[in-house]
């Protein structure tokens, strides 16, 4: 556990403040890919340094300012909703540890991938239809119908893939085990490959006939993808952790059910469902 010795709200209150901290901090690394795309070639701390003046302009800009704290306390939120199962006091139970919140998270995850994704596809139906050096950008969705049944299509279909990522991560979250989360880490990462796989080569032939680069549906994907790949430091961590708790738990309680484990049992008494070894 993080800060077992500390009550469950003053142990979230703790790793929340570290997160934001971090994130506030960080934030200029989600946008460095896209300025060494936009720069050219770059050494490492030159492109942060200028990622960092693209977006973090402090100099009395409160808006700006807000907009940053907002994300930041976004990103610091979802990760400590994630996390949740694995920060505070231990207290082993007959309902187990919930993975409630951690599905929550998921779920919010899930979502904002799903957009990432549909952008790439979105960008990838543009270039099928345009034609040579013709602009791919949103102020281009004509090429594809009329702009706002695309739109609507975009947004029914974003409903339908967050409503089948809903049932699959509340299904697979029913589990009690705090081993879980690892498996919601592994598929969140997935997604994330597979959106910037498809969006970055989509992102470099869209970018040849555009002169704004945030114009274009795979810009926003690519975002998405590194903001993913940066909330996934967050939980990486905790898990690192908090391993040995896993495991001990794993052993003492039913992965089912997360009822305690009696001494001698090989089934549990609750739900009869097999121990791990």
């Amino acid at each position: 556990m993080i800060l077992p010795r500390r009550n469950r709200v003053a142990a979230l209150a703790i790793v929340f403040a570290v997160l934001f901290v971090v994130a506030v901090a960080l934030q200029a690394l989600i946008v460095v890919p896209l300025v060494a795309a936009e720069e050219g070639p770059l050494d490492a701390l030159e492109a942060v340094r200028r990622a960092w003046g693209v977006f973090h302009p402090w100099h009395g800009d409160a808006v700006v300012g807000l907009e940053l704290v907002g994300i930041a306390a976004a990103i610091a939120g979802t990760q400590v909703a994630f996390v949740a199962p694995l920060v505070g006091r231990p207290s082993l139970s007959a309902s187990g540890h919930s993975l409630r919140a951690s599905v929550v998270a998921a779920i919010f995850m899930a979502l904002f991938l799903t957009g990432g994704l549909l952008f790439a596809l979105l960008q990838g139906a543009l270039l099928a239809v345009a034609h040579p050096g013709q602009s791919t950008s949103f102020e281009h969705l004509e090429l594809l119908g009329e702009p706002g049944i695309v739109a609507v299509a975009l947004v029914l279909v974003w409903i339908a893939a967050g409503a089948c990522w809903c049932v699959v991560l509340w299904s697979s979250g029913s589990t009690r085990d705090p081993n879980g989360l690892q498996r919601f880490v592994r598929w969140i990462l997935a997604g994330t490959a597979v959106e910037l796989a498809l969006s970055i080569p989509l992102y470099a032939l869209a970018r040849r006939n555009e002169s704004c680069y945030c114009s274009l549906p795979t810009f926003w994907s690519i975002l998405v993808g590194t903001t993913a790949l940066f909330w996934l430091c967050g939980p990486w961590a905790v898990l690192f952790l908090t391993r040995r708790f896993r495991r001990d738990w794993s052993r003492g309680s039913c992965p089912a059910c997360g009822y305690p484990r009696r001494t001698g049992a090989t089934v549990c008494s609750e739900c009869g469902g097999p121990f791990q070894s």
